[in-house]
């Protein structure tokens, strides 16, 4: 008894830590290959990592209890209402977390009689998709910065098109759209969110400005 206990037991280990090594090198392209690419900061690696690995052990260990599935997908309507104190998560990093959640889910979840083939499937599949999205399909995604503008002539309603042609020739960006925000007539300035177009790793720095994925 003893002897098939710990055949079990050796079994099951190898199998979790195959899976595990495949979760990890899923999370390891998306966030080294794919995210990094645009974020090379990567102030939320950590977070990305962390969390698919106790997200991948708690699906993994829950797997055969009658609540596993229903837990799996109670975990997206956990994340739909996180917030952090100090920092709001920006859209794309909430769309990478999403992603990383589900790469947890699917490979602790694997052992549900799915195949190796069908699991690696679709570990591909979704790092294609994350990839042809951010680095074929989108990339030149519209950019967003907010400009402290003094010439308070050219954000009337009517001079709107005056206003675009001004900040494309003083910014040499590729503006598709400005809008006035806070109007300050005791300087004479006016708060600007324009939204351009710009080539891949371009930014520029302004005052006021903002995250292009806020």
């Amino acid at each position: 008894m003893f002897l098939e206990t710990a055949l079990y037991d050796q079994t099951a280990l190898l199998s979790l830590a195959a899976r595990f090594a495949l979760d990890l090198a899923v999370v390891g392209v998306i966030v080294h290959a794919i995210y990094f690419r645009t974020k090379p900061d990567g102030n939320f690696a950590f977070t990305f990592y962390v969390l698919n690995i106790l997200v991948f052990f708690v699906s993994y260990l829950m797997v055969g209890i009658d609540v596993g599935i229903g837990f799996a997908f109670g975990l997206f309507a956990l994340f739909t209402i996180i917030r952090y104190r100090s920092v709001t998560l920006p859209v794309k990093e909430m769309s990478y977390l999403f992603a990383i959640v589900t790469v947890a889910i699917v490979n602790g979840l694997s052992q549900l009689g799915f195949s190796w083939a069908e699991v690696i499937f679709v570990d591909v599949a979704i790092i294609s998709a994350i990839w042809v999205l951010d680095r074929i399909w989108l990339p030149r995604q519209m950019g967003q910065e907010f400009l402290v503008y003094e010439k308070i002539q050219n954000v009337r309603p009517d001079a709107n098109a005056t206003l675009i042609a001004d900040l494309r020739a003083r910014t040499g960006l590729d503006i598709k759209s400005a809008q006035v925000g806070r109007l300050n007539f005791l300087n004479d300035t006016a708060l600007v969110k324009i939204r351009y177009t710009r080539p891949e790793g371009e930014r520029i720095t302004a005052a006021g400005g903002g995250d292009d994925d806020d």
